[in-house]
């Protein structure tokens, strides 16, 4: 029978770490738990608030949308979002994602294999500008 810290509720977690790039996160499944192959966090966006453009360029990103509004910019596209989207973002692609303006964003990312979040290049900004015109 699993024991019972192997259940967590991720609606009643409550992110309060600050999370490298913006906003705040609380873990909700550890590395150490599923052998090295997975992370997961609770991230929360305030409104208004967004991780710059950036990729991962070791990690894949599931992400789920668990409350509030706010957009994904990803493959050329900017895409509102509400709870019960959940989308992929391979390693290496160009995104970025954002509070509405009224509510906070709350989402669960999977990171797999997990990142880093100590370490420099497990969010590296991306600046168009700077690519179109190198």
């Amino acid at each position: 029978m699993p024991r019972s810290e192997e259940f967590k509720n991720y609606l009643q977690l409550e992110p309060n770490q600050a999370f490298p790039g913006g906003g705040r996160f609380a873990i909700l499944i550890d590395e150490h738990e599923c052998d090295q192959r997975v992370r997961a966090e609770v991230v929360e966006l305030e409104p208004r608030e967004h991780f710059p453009l950036h990729v991962h360029p070791k990690s894949d990103h599931v992400i789920m949308v668990v409350s509030g509004e706010g957009y994904l910019s990803w493959r050329g596209e900017h895409r509102y979002i509400v709870a019960g989207d959940t989308f992929v973002v391979p390693l290496g692609e160009i995104h970025s994602i954002g509070a509405g303006n009224k509510t906070p964003l709350r989402f669960v990312v999977l990171n797999i294999p997990p990142i880093d979040f100590h370490h420099s290049d497990f969010m590296q900004p991306i600046d168009l500008d700077s690519q179109k015109n190198g």
